[in-house]
């Protein structure tokens, strides 16, 4: 095990993340990624962090799915915000009629 386990686990993440942003597509999986560049990414995260070459593949599968995670909530949200949006002006119109 390395010394100060958690900043290099932080660091890890980090690079891995920085690469993925860098060369791969987040909104697709991994499976679906162009194999050497996924391959590209896990050696040089193996070569940076030799402790974690386990870890490697399963880190950045789980940051695209995090990253299409994200995706999903913020398109959600927006879709919820506008629905809430045209109900206020429903009501508003509504009470508007009902004072003429």
């Amino acid at each position: 095990m390395a010394p100060n386990w958690p900043h290099f686990l932080f660091f890890f993440q980090l690079f891995v993340r920085l690469f993925v942003d860098e060369n791969l597509d987040r909104l697709v999986p991994i499976s679906k990624q162009p194999k050497d560049k996924v391959q590209a990414i896990l050696e040089a995260c193996n070569r940076q962090f030799v402790e974690f070459h386990e870890r490697a593949r399963k880190r950045i599968r789980t940051y695209l799915k995090s990253c299409r995670r994200m995706r999903r909530c913020k398109d959600s949200n927006g879709v919820e915000q506008v629905g809430i949006l045209l109900y206020t002006l429903v009501v508003r119109l509504e009470v508007n009629r009902k004072r003429v």
